[in-house]
């Protein structure tokens, strides 16, 4: 199935492609970014047509290529929105990308390395969830300040292949997960943060960091998609994903303009003699 996978992230949905909301993998999608621009400095959000923009080095190839920030991982990142529509607030979330990771992430804390892959207020001290690599492997986060929740994986992650990435906080089980390729990895109780409101106004959503104010934990690697839900999807539905990654986009088709070419008869005209100027024309 990875092959299937890595076969998928290659043939993404072309430039135009829509988000079709017809479809029940895409109820309470609130941010969907296939970043298949190729090239410059937007990434279009598919659900809600609002741009996010780098706020520092950035470079396209196939998805979103970025290099890590600096020798401490700091500094690099594209900002999306500070909306209240990407955050957990009081309910449930889902985020999820796909990423390929070749080495290990520069940014440290605690003798721990995190590259963000997506989220807000999250890997500092703040509030909110987000998703990232923790030194080989894959890990999310929700946290309201000093309280904090983490789920993490020990599949290794590192191998140069893409993988489907996803981070689920279920207010409902008062649980919080991870996934790998379809598959969960660990469950953590989110009891703790019960009846809390993840909520960072200062904050945008970013995406190949912790933070657009910080950028403390830069992502180095490739992130293929981004994807986030106001609501916790179901194991068949991330196993769904896995096997369809752009089951919920359509293609959409352009009218087309056809041209016809039409023959008119040919008219034989009779040439005239041409007439001296100087002569009158004769009668009749």
């Amino acid at each position: 199935r990875g092959e299937v996978l890595m076969s998928v992230l290659v043939t993404k949905p072309p430039l135009g492609a829509e988000v079709d909301w017809a479809h029940p993998i895409n109820r309470d999608l609130v941010g969907c970014w296939l970043l298949n621009e190729g090239m410059g400095t937007r990434a279009t959000d598919l659900a809600y047509g609002e741009v996010a923009r780098p706020i520092a080095a950035y470079a396209w190839r196939e998805g979103l290529r970025l290099q890590g920030g600096d020798a401490t991982g700091s500094g690099e990142c594209w900002r999306a929105s500070n909306t209240a529509r990407l955050e957990a607030g009081l309910g449930s979330m889902t985020i999820l990308a796909w990423a390929t990771v070749w080495q290990q992430q520069r940014g440290m804390s605690g003798g721990i390395r995190y590259g963000g892959l997506a989220g807000k207020g999250f890997l500092a001290i703040a509030t909110g969830m987000g998703i990232a690599v923790r030194n080989e492997s894959f890990y999310v986060q929700a946290r309201a300040g000093e309280t904090v929740i983490g789920a993490y994986a020990s599949t290794n992650i590192i191998d140069g292949r893409p993988h489907l990435l996803a981070g689920i906080l279920d207010r409902e089980r008062a649980q919080l997960s991870n996934y790998i390729d379809g598959k969960k990895q660990e469950s953590k109780d989110a009891t703790p943060l019960a009846g809390i409101n993840l909520t960072m106004p200062t904050e945008s959503f970013t995406i190949g960091s912790n933070s657009q104010s910080t950028a403390r934990f830069s992502f180095l690697g490739h992130i293929h998609a981004v994807m986030v839900w106001k609501r916790a999807l179901t194991a068949d539905e991330i196993a769904w994903l896995y096997s369809e990654p752009y089951a919920g986009i359509r293609t959409v088709e352009r009218p087309k303009r056809y041209y016809s070419i039409s023959r008119r008869p040919r008219v034989h005209h009779v040439r005239r003699p041409r007439l001296d100027p100087r002569q009158k024309p004769p009668l009749g």
